[in-house]
């Protein structure tokens, strides 16, 4: 895997879909993940089952069990999330060790320019009559696809073709009707930003979004400044044409050319930062040209950069594209080539490297190394050195108002040498603090017929074990915890047993996770487990139920017990139970996927062994865990008088109130939390070793990070995705309260200063990340240079892609906040050169 990550991704290369909870557990059983510690195998940690890729394909009810080795993948799966993509010679490993499957193979296509992305065409389709409605929306389209809608909206009720006016001057009323090829990115309402499933645009300009009416009412005294709708058609393209530079400054959209909202987003934010795009805008940047610097791009970058900025402020279009820029990262940073969307921090940070190096006032960079203090020295002349030697190297505008510096403080835990360092940095990232304590929610089934399955919600720690989470269900349900087994259910399949050391966080926030009751069985046998399955047609159904045995039970005994089992899970009007006769007939053995090992149903012979019946397992890929599945007719079915699965006979517990007030996600925090946490001391892992130079050895030293000096122009990220093992990352959705003017960092600042508003700070851009990482959207606020002055213009803007609106101040703030961008207040708008020291 590492191999291929490093070869890429190449035009003909074939990649095989593999299940990512599977993927997950094999990571877990061999130790792959380097990030945290995995515990060995074990009882606690068994190696995973047959690969199970069923549930990645897409099928009906009706189909055969014979066709479901192949067919497309279900809609709305996520890359990373519901499967991965991995190379061949991983894949036919993997199929010889554990067998499973069904193989689903894709190759690697080129579609379009791979430097640039989709190509996206604005169409003009002029009809005789002005229609008011929604614009058609082409799913998936393609050129053909597109031109068919072009056809079909050319064509009138009379069937005949309705032409755009020509140059013989016949007024006809002129509509633009966008022919839009969907991405699948949801519209947000312009007022309350909420993603809802129906939106209504404004009616007068068409560019809006709204929610509802009380939201549009809402937002109208802040909209009605860019809404033209009491002009006229040829008013309103004269007052397009001759007033649109002055008011796109700094408000013009950027096309979203497929994936690529979070380099929007980024791009918005970065061009708001006034004193840097003057500096680009006035063409100061090209006496600062490094066309030499082998780090940077030869000038590339700035001078593409330095494009798009001058259409974004002196441009006469509602939106540009930033394709040209998009074409130049990607040539000097592959990995953000293609349409995958990526991380705009990390995009962020290299087109501020890059823009740094393409204009490095130093153009032969002498050597020098890095000296540290051992905590004798007086700190200020220690950074001030620190500082001078960085700009022998480094001497640009990002360095003169982007640049801050940081303390860094490792003492060694043997001998106590302490090492003091100070770096520079572009930008702070602040980790988020957590609760320690996580709600899982869990459902009891009982052994004892007659009782229903029950929901609870459970409180534990985050990195606790099963076992804890067992004890906490336990005294819910008065159950011992030696009697519960966990299993993770997974598209009505047991998908694993969880062992009781695993770490709960290991456990996905949508995992369907049972606790079973373990029915007590006084015998000198070792007790064995089997699971039910439900199958309507070709497709599982509800929750699957243990039974135990051993191997002394007969079948007659085993089906009495599938019996009692059921008779809680169905609903019938005839009879309290299922006659052990009829599940003979309808109950066959399975694997772990619930596919057939045999046609014929349980042995009806009553004395017959059940375990020799059960010892019918695949050869190559033997389970500990012996499947069985009820396949219930469509004529059992249609009868109302016959038994039937009831998939949704589970009780609520009381706990589960408790999950509408949720988490600390809900409760919020603040920036002050963060920064107090970013500055507490921290031990490092195995994986980020200190060399004790006194000591000769790497250690676990305690490490402290705290800011010395602050720049002008101040980043902060929010550290809102966080790695659960190698390939999967949470998102943390929590909310972060920070100051929109005022942001006092004198708390947090060592190095102090008698101006009293060097260290207050005030806002003026966020980028917004919603949804889940890789499958989410990025949008972006920023506040207009000259806007603020009364109530109708609150100087706030949102970006959305191609769409920007007037923004209130209230909206800024929202738990979608990801990178918030301060600038000193009272800061000079013309760009300084001056070199601190």
């Amino acid at each position: 895997m590492t191999q291929a990550d490093q070869q890429g991704l190449q035009v003909g290369d074939k990649r095989f879909v593999l299940s990512a909870k599977w993927w997950e557990r094999w990571c877990e059983f061999v130790g792959y993940d380097e990030k945290q510690a995995t515990p060995a195998a074990g009882a606690d940690n068994p190696p995973p089952s047959r690969i199970n890729n069923l549930p990645l394909l897409h099928v009906g009810s009706d189909t055969p069990l014979d066709e479901l080795m192949g067919g497309p993948l279900r809609p709305q799966l996520k890359e990373n999330y519901h499967y991965v993509l991995v190379p061949q010679e991983v894949w036919d490993v993997l199929r010889i060790w554990y067998g499973g499957g069904p193989t689903i193979a894709r190759f690697i296509v080129q579609v379009g320019d791979p430097e640039l992305g989709n190509a996206y065409n604005r169409v003009h389709v002029y009809p005789e009559q002005p229609e008011d409605g929604e614009p058609e929306v082409a799913t998936n389209g393609t050129n053909n696809s597109v031109q068919k809608k072009i056809e079909s909206s050319e064509t009138g009720a009379n069937g005949k073709k309705e032409y755009a006016p020509d140059a013989t001057g016949n007024k006809l009323a002129v509509q633009r009707k966008p022919v839009v090829v969907s991405n699948s990115i949801p519209k947000l309402c312009g007022a309350c930003r909420k993603t809802v499933g129906s939106l209504k645009r404004c009616g007068n300009c068409q560019l809006i979004w709204y929610c509802g009416g009380n939201c549009q009412m809402s937002h109208w005294k802040y909209h009605k400044v860019v809404c033209r709708s009491t002009l006229t058609a040829e008013e309103k393209e004269d007052e397009i044409l001759q007033g649109l530079q002055a008011e796109r400054r700094g408000k013009m959209g950027l096309r979203n050319l497929g994936n690529t909202c979070f380099m929007n987003s980024a791009l918005q934010c970065l061009s708001h930062v006034e004193l840097l795009t003057r500096y680009f805008l006035s063409n100061q940047y090209k006496k600062d040209l490094n066309v030499d610097n082998p780090l940077g791009t030869g000038g590339n970058l700035a001078c593409e950069y330095d494009g798009l900025l001058k259409e974004l402020w002196f441009g006469t279009v509602p939106s540009t594209s930033p394709a040209n820029l998009k074409r130049a990262i990607s040539r000097f940073a592959p990995q953000f080539s293609g349409f995958q969307q990526h991380d705009a921090q990390e995009l962020l940070a290299y087109i501020i490297d890059g823009l740094h190096e393409d204009l490095n006032r130093v153009k032969h960079k002498p050597y020098t190394e890095v000296k540290e203090s051992d905590g004798s020295q007086d700190d200020a002349a220690v950074a001030k050195e620190a500082w001078k030697r960085h700009l022998l190297r480094n001497d640009s505008i990002f360095v003169d108002h982007v640049q801050g510096q940081f303390k860094s403080t490792v003492v060694c835990p043997i001998c106590n040498k302490v090492s003091i360092t100070f770096d520079p940095f572009n930008c702070i990232q602040l980790e988020l603090p957590q609760q320690q304590n996580r709600q899982i929610e869990v459902i009891f089934v009982p052994s004892e017929p007659g009782k229903s399955m029950t929901r609870y919600l459970v409180e534990v720690p985050k990195k606790g074990s099963v076992l804890v989470l067992k004890r906490a269900v336990s005294k819910l349900c008065g159950v011992s915890p030696s009697a519960l087994l966990a299993a993770d259910i997974y598209q009505s399949m047991t998908y694993r047993i969880i062992g009781d050391a695993e770490r709960l966080n290991r456990l996905r926030e949508d995992d369907r996770i049972l606790m079973y009751q373990v029915e007590n069985m006084p015998t000198e046998n070792p007790i064995q487990y089997g699971f039910l399955y439900h199958r309507v047609g070709s497709t599982l159904t509800g929750d699957p139920l243990l039974f135990t045995y051993t191997a002394s039970t007969a079948c007659a005994e085993i089906l009495e017990k599938w019996s009692n089992l059921l008779s809680t899970h169905v609903s019938q009007s005839s009879s309290a139970k299922i006659p052990t006769n009829m599940l003979s007939q309808c109950v066959y053995l399975t694997d772990r996927d619930g596919v057939l090992l045999r046609q014929e149903p349980v042995p009806p012979t009553a004395d017959a062994k059940f375990s020799d019946f059960a010892t019918l397992h695949d050869e190559e890929s033997p389970d500990e865990l012996v499947f069985v599945t009820v396949a219930w007719s469509s004529s059992m079915l249609s009868s109302s008088a016959s038994p039937r699965p009831d998939v949704e006979k589970i009780q609520n517990h009381e706990s589960m109130r408790a999950k509408s007030s949720g988490s600390r996600s809900h409760e919020g925090i603040s920036l002050d939390d963060c920064f107090r946490n970013f500055v507490k001391p921290e031990t490092l892992d195995q994986a980020n070793l200190w060399y004790c130079s006194k000591c000769k050895e790497h250690r676990q030293a305690r490490k402290t990070m705290e800011t010395w000096r602050l720049p002008d122009v101040l980043v902060l990220s929010l550290k809102r995705f966080e790695y659960r093992n190698e390939i999967l990352r949470d998102k943390l959705d929590v909310y972060v309260d920070f100051p929109l003017e005022g942001l006092d960092m004198s708390p947090y600042c060592l190095e102090k200063s008698n101006d009293k508003d060097h260290l207050s700070y005030d806002l003026f851009a966020v980028s917004n990340h919603y949804g889940s990482m890789g499958f989410g959207h990025y949008t972006a606020f920023a506040k207009s240079w000259k806007d603020g002055d009364g109530e109708m213009y609150p100087g706030w803007y949102s970006f959305d892609d191609s769409l920007v609106s007037p923004a209130m101040p209230s909206q800024v703030k929202s738990n979608a906040a990801y990178i918030l961008f301060y600038k000193r207040k009272n800061l000079q708008a013309e760009p300084s050169t001056q070199k601190q020291g």
